[in-house]
């Protein structure tokens, strides 16, 4: 009976454990804190004008901002420099 309640428990530090560590990333989107720009989606056309969807990425820097740290992309970055 020990052994069964010891079991319990491991399979739920495994689940609890496993949610941590998929709201994690979860949380970090691709999304500039400042403007809120994200990806985009578009087409890859290769040689012969196969069309594939694809997905734009943003680029996103961590920069501190008014102390906090925050994702900006780099449009951002450079109209704040200005």
């Amino acid at each position: 009976m020990h052994v069964a309640r010891n079991m319990k428990h491991e399979t739920f530090l495994f689940h609890f454990c496993f949610m941590l560590y998929v709201s994690c990333f979860m949380i970090m989107s691709r999304v500039c804190d400042i403007c809120g720009r994200g990806s985009q989606v578009g087409n890859k056309v290769s040689h012969s004008q196969v069309k594939t969807l694809r997905k734009y990425m943003i680029n996103l820097q961590v920069k501190k901002v008014d102390g906090k740290s925050r994702k900006v992309c780099t449009k951002c970055i450079k109209t704040m420099a200005k």
